[in-house]
Protein backbone atom coordinates (compact mmCIF):
# COMPACT_ATOMS: atom_id res chain seq x y z
CA UNK A 1 0.00 0.00 0.00
CA UNK A 2 1.16 3.75 -0.55
CA UNK A 3 2.32 5.08 2.39
CA UNK A 4 0.73 8.45 1.74
CA UNK A 5 -2.59 6.92 1.62
CA UNK A 6 -1.55 5.09 5.00
CA UNK A 7 -0.65 8.03 6.89
CA UNK A 8 -3.75 10.01 5.72
CA UNK A 9 -5.92 7.32 6.94
CA UNK A 10 -4.08 7.20 9.95
CA UNK A 11 -4.70 11.15 10.46
CA UNK A 12 -7.87 11.23 9.30
CA UNK A 13 -8.63 8.28 11.94
CA UNK A 14 -6.96 10.38 14.56
CA UNK A 15 -8.81 13.04 14.24
CA UNK A 16 -12.35 11.52 14.02
CA UNK A 17 -11.38 9.90 17.40
CA UNK A 18 -10.52 13.20 18.82
CA UNK A 19 -13.54 14.83 17.28
CA UNK A 20 -15.90 12.24 19.59
CA UNK A 21 -13.85 12.03 21.88
CA UNK A 22 -14.38 16.60 23.04
CA UNK A 23 -17.90 15.97 21.75
CA UNK A 24 -18.72 13.55 23.90
CA UNK A 25 -16.97 15.28 26.72
CA UNK A 26 -18.49 18.85 26.09
CA UNK A 27 -21.64 17.18 26.64
CA UNK A 28 -21.43 15.97 30.00
CA UNK A 29 -19.54 18.80 30.75
CA UNK A 30 -22.28 21.04 29.59
CA UNK A 31 -24.66 19.86 31.80
CA UNK A 32 -22.25 19.26 34.85
CA UNK A 33 -21.71 23.00 34.69
CA UNK A 34 -25.57 23.52 34.57
CA UNK A 35 -25.68 21.71 37.06
CA UNK A 36 -22.91 23.47 39.11
CA UNK A 37 -24.64 26.90 38.50
CA UNK A 38 -22.11 27.89 35.84
CA UNK A 39 -22.51 28.81 32.29
CA UNK A 40 -22.67 25.92 30.35
CA UNK A 41 -21.04 27.22 26.54
CA UNK A 42 -17.69 27.23 28.51
CA UNK A 43 -17.23 23.26 27.98
CA UNK A 44 -16.78 23.97 24.35
CA UNK A 45 -13.66 26.48 25.01
CA UNK A 46 -10.31 24.60 25.61
CA UNK A 47 -8.44 26.16 28.97
CA UNK A 48 -11.76 28.00 29.97
CA UNK A 49 -13.55 24.51 30.29
CA UNK A 50 -10.40 23.20 32.55
CA UNK A 51 -11.12 26.31 34.63
CA UNK A 52 -14.87 26.22 35.48
CA UNK A 53 -13.72 22.53 35.84
CA UNK A 54 -11.30 23.21 38.79
CA UNK A 55 -13.67 25.82 39.84
CA UNK A 56 -16.44 24.09 40.54
CA UNK A 57 -14.48 21.37 42.29
CA UNK A 58 -11.28 22.38 44.03
CA UNK A 59 -8.80 25.06 43.46
CA UNK A 60 -8.19 27.59 39.98
CA UNK A 61 -4.65 27.55 40.80
CA UNK A 62 -4.32 23.93 39.50
CA UNK A 63 -5.90 24.69 36.36
CA UNK A 64 -3.36 27.52 35.70
CA UNK A 65 -0.97 24.92 36.46
CA UNK A 66 -2.35 22.19 34.33
CA UNK A 67 -2.70 24.64 31.37
CA UNK A 68 0.93 26.25 31.88
CA UNK A 69 2.48 22.52 31.97
CA UNK A 70 -0.23 21.96 28.61
CA UNK A 71 1.92 24.88 26.73
CA UNK A 72 5.11 24.74 28.52
CA UNK A 73 5.34 21.10 27.00
CA UNK A 74 4.28 22.27 23.66
CA UNK A 75 7.10 24.35 23.31
CA UNK A 76 9.56 22.22 24.45
CA UNK A 77 11.36 20.53 21.88
CA UNK A 78 11.30 17.01 20.59
CA UNK A 79 13.01 14.18 18.90
CA UNK A 80 16.23 12.16 19.20
CA UNK A 81 18.65 14.84 19.86
CA UNK A 82 16.65 16.64 22.44
CA UNK A 83 19.02 16.77 25.86
CA UNK A 84 18.79 14.80 28.94
CA UNK A 85 17.45 17.26 30.82
CA UNK A 86 15.09 18.61 28.76
CA UNK A 87 13.68 15.07 28.23
CA UNK A 88 13.45 15.01 32.29
CA UNK A 89 12.01 18.18 32.45
CA UNK A 90 9.42 16.54 29.74
CA UNK A 91 8.78 13.75 31.95
CA UNK A 92 8.21 15.77 35.26
CA UNK A 93 5.57 18.10 33.55
CA UNK A 94 3.48 14.75 32.51
CA UNK A 95 3.88 13.25 35.59
CA UNK A 96 2.63 16.66 37.55
CA UNK A 97 -0.27 16.90 35.27
CA UNK A 98 -1.64 13.46 35.31
CA UNK A 99 -1.33 13.35 39.62
CA UNK A 100 -3.56 16.72 39.33
CA UNK A 101 -5.61 15.50 37.01
CA UNK A 102 -6.70 12.41 39.32
CA UNK A 103 -7.00 14.43 42.37
CA UNK A 104 -9.22 16.43 40.62
CA UNK A 105 -11.20 14.16 39.30
CA UNK A 106 -11.62 12.57 42.49
CA UNK A 107 -12.50 16.10 43.90
CA UNK A 108 -15.38 16.60 41.16
CA UNK A 109 -16.45 12.96 42.03
CA UNK A 110 -17.03 14.19 45.58
CA UNK A 111 -18.46 17.76 44.42
CA UNK A 112 -21.27 15.74 43.30
CA UNK A 113 -21.86 13.12 45.93
CA UNK A 114 -19.62 10.30 44.50
CA UNK A 115 -17.13 8.15 45.76
CA UNK A 116 -13.31 6.45 44.71
CA UNK A 117 -14.74 4.08 42.03
CA UNK A 118 -16.73 7.35 40.29
CA UNK A 119 -13.62 9.18 40.49
CA UNK A 120 -11.32 6.32 39.00
CA UNK A 121 -14.05 6.40 36.09
CA UNK A 122 -13.80 9.87 35.14
CA UNK A 123 -9.51 9.71 35.53
CA UNK A 124 -9.75 7.25 33.29
CA UNK A 125 -12.81 7.58 31.03
CA UNK A 126 -13.82 11.05 31.30
CA UNK A 127 -16.22 11.43 28.54
CA UNK A 128 -18.41 7.94 29.71
CA UNK A 129 -18.37 9.47 33.65
CA UNK A 130 -19.02 12.94 32.24
CA UNK A 131 -22.14 12.32 30.58
CA UNK A 132 -23.06 9.83 33.83
CA UNK A 133 -22.45 12.65 35.98
CA UNK A 134 -24.00 15.42 33.62
CA UNK A 135 -27.26 13.89 32.57
CA UNK A 136 -27.47 11.51 35.97
CA UNK A 137 -29.28 12.29 38.48
CA UNK A 138 -26.57 13.24 40.29
CA UNK A 139 -26.87 17.00 42.31
CA UNK A 140 -24.06 19.41 43.27
CA UNK A 141 -23.21 19.34 46.55
CA UNK A 142 -20.18 21.67 45.89
CA UNK A 143 -16.59 21.75 46.81
CA UNK A 144 -15.42 19.37 49.26
CA UNK A 145 -12.19 19.13 51.30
Amino acid sequence: MNTLFITMFGLATLLIISAIYFIVTAAGMWKVFEKAGRTPWHSLIPFLNIYQEYDICWDTKFAVIIILATVISYFLPQGEDVSTIVRICSYALSVVVLFIRAIASQKLAQSFGKGLGFSLGLFFFKPIFALILGFGDAKYVGKQN
